[in-house]
């Protein structure tokens, strides 16, 4: 007979201080844990969290246990990157990045993805549903790119202006696309701009 999620829960909550001694004393992981009481090693390390915390390290999560020399191999003085000072200017950058601030030198129209700030230009109100549906169902609701459907990918296909001006609403300048090869087709305009319009005549 099938014990309820409820139930486990239940018994792995009042055998509390077991699940603790098994995991400090006998050095057991959270995933072992879980299998001997049947639930999930995220209930174990819940229970875990309220009674005291978890082993830190890879072990807290997938319960390996690294060979001396796999340590010796990804840390000190073998590793790659070890003993390495990047320049003043690098060590800058790298602390703005992880900020969240963006580097001068790529900011704006420094970017190589930089058109001229046209992100920030909105559709216009008749690029609505309808039309995008109109377009969809025109293509079969296939990636005219990959080919793709939309049922495979479970979601609706991007609707893309071939010419990329989002005031030409007009059916033959969109096409249904999926979403990787939609982002694709923002790097390169220029090349696309030539190779859409003839697969779409073709």
């Amino acid at each position: 007979m099938d014990v309820s999620n409820r139930t486990r829960r239940h018994r792995v909550w009042n055998s509390a201080d077991e699940v603790v001694r098994c995991y400090w004393e006998d050095d057991l992981t959270a995933r072992q844990l879980g299998k001997m009481y049947g639930c999930s090693d995220q209930t174990i390390l819940n229970l875990l969290h309220e009674n005291g915390g978890t082993r830190t390290g890879p072990e807290a999560k997938t319960g390996r246990k690294w060979a001396p020399e796999q340590k010796e191999r990804i840390s000190g003085s073998s590793h790659w990157n070890y003993g390495r000072r990047f320049p003043e200017e690098h060590r800058r950058n790298m602390g703005l990045a992880q900020r969240g601030v963006p580097r001068p030198q790529t900011a704006g129209s420094k970017n190589g993805n930089w058109h001229g700030g046209i992100s920030r230009n909105g559709y216009p109100y008749y690029f609505d549903f309808k039309l995008k549906e109109r377009v969809r169902a025109r293509d079969n609701h296939r990636c005219c790119l990959c080919g793709a459907h939309s049922d495979e990918l479970g979601q609706a296909l991007d609707v893309h202006h071939i010419d990329y001006n989002k005031e030409n609403a007009s059916l033959d300048n969109l096409m249904s696309l999926c979403r990787k090869c939609h982002t694709r087709t923002n790097n390169n305009r220029h090349i696309w701009r030539h190779f859409l319009p003839k697969l779409m005549e073709d």
